[in-house]
């Protein structure tokens, strides 16, 4: 009995050692919300960067994803402040996934243009 115990051990050793981390698609989504970007500087919400209620209270999003739904937004995701001639261009219909907590928040949107632009904003957390 012994022997078998320490056969199937050693067949279960190679699964856990080279089954892989869990992957992002692996999980749902946690917190949604949908900003205005306008003529001002806009962040992410710190409640949901960091809630401090809810199912996800003190937990850090591990991972955002930002759709740009309409107009286009440049974005800077290193401390920078975003205006209409810094940064990065996103454009509407692209999309930006951030996996590093210090982008996350970090993250400063302003429109491109003299148009408004929506963003939706998906937020996980763990990993």
């Amino acid at each position: 009995m012994r022997k078998l115990f320490y056969v199937i051990l050693l067949l279960l050793i190679p699964t856990f050692l080279f089954a892989g981390p869990v992957t992002i698609e692996d999980r749902t989504a946690d917190n949604f919300e949908q900003l205005t970007v306008s003529n001002s500087e806009k962040k992410l919400s710190a409640k949901y960067i960091v809630p401090v209620s809810g199912d996800f209270k003190g937990f850090n999003a591990s991972e955002v994803f930002i759709t740009v739904e309409t107009a286009n937004i440049r974005y800077c995701i290193d401390g920078t402040t975003a205006s209409t001639s810094v940064c990065h261009i996103l454009t509407s219909g692209q999309n930006l996934t951030l996996r590093n907590k210090t982008e996350i928040k970090n993250f400063s949107a302003f429109r491109d243009d003299t148009s408004d632009a929506t963003i939706g904003v998906t937020y996980r957390y763990g990993g």
